[in-house]
């Protein structure tokens, strides 16, 4: 099933921002292993989420958000990952409406795929860009890459200057998710200090 060998394959996909950065090559994670790490996370900040709620407003569905965060990059497997620097010299409309076309191709042919049963699920979760299960994956995912460069930083396979860059982007990208989820400003305290 071609599905299945998606799957495997994200277990040998390198991901290629950290190739770019010069992190050796056997240290460089898996497309697997970043998304194992982001579904993890996006179980936590869930259940953190959830707590903090209450009654209060409605609870997030964390089945589905655990799923999304692992399912978040399957698309990668279809085109392999893109290295995020294209953005240094293509205009940033373009490279926007690219990555889109992209990724939309792939989910479309990843769905396509999928055995009758699960192309429903697979359109649900891969497609609800809107839903709040996807913002908190994309939020873990975020976080994921934090505190994986902080990690190759310590290594001393990133430099300040590396390190700072990948920590500016994803912290520009995660203040937009503040007011959405109140767990995320303990933690955006932490990342900033």
């Amino acid at each position: 099933m071609k599905l299945i060998e998606n799957i495997v394959l994200m277990k040998r996909l390198q991901r290629q921002g950290w190739v770019r950065a010069g992190v050796p090559p056997g240290s460089i994670e898996s497309l697997a292993d970043h998304s194992w790490s982001v579904a993890f996370l996006t179980y936590l900040n869930c259940i953190l989420e959830n707590e903090l709620r209450g009654s209060k407003q409605p609870l997030l569905d964390v089945e589905k958000a655990v799923l999304i965060g692992l399912l978040h990059d399957l698309s990668e497997s279809e085109y392999f990952d893109m290295d995020k620097s294209v953005e240094t010299v293509v205009n940033q409309e373009l490279l926007v409406q690219f990555q889109q076309a992209l990724e939309e191709g792939a989910i479309g042919n990843i769905i396509a795929k999928a055995p009758g049963p699960l192309k429903k699920s697979f359109d649900r979760l891969l497609n609800d860009h809107q839903s709040e299960e996807y913002r908190i994956a994309r939020v873990s995912d975020l976080i994921d890459l934090i505190y994986q460069a902080k990690e190759y930083k310590k290594k001393h396979w990133l430099d300040e200057d590396q390190f700072q860059g990948f920590k500016i982007h994803a912290l520009q990208q995660l203040k937009q998710y503040e007011k959405q989820f109140s767990f995320l400003q303990e933690i955006l305290k932490g990342l900033i200090a």
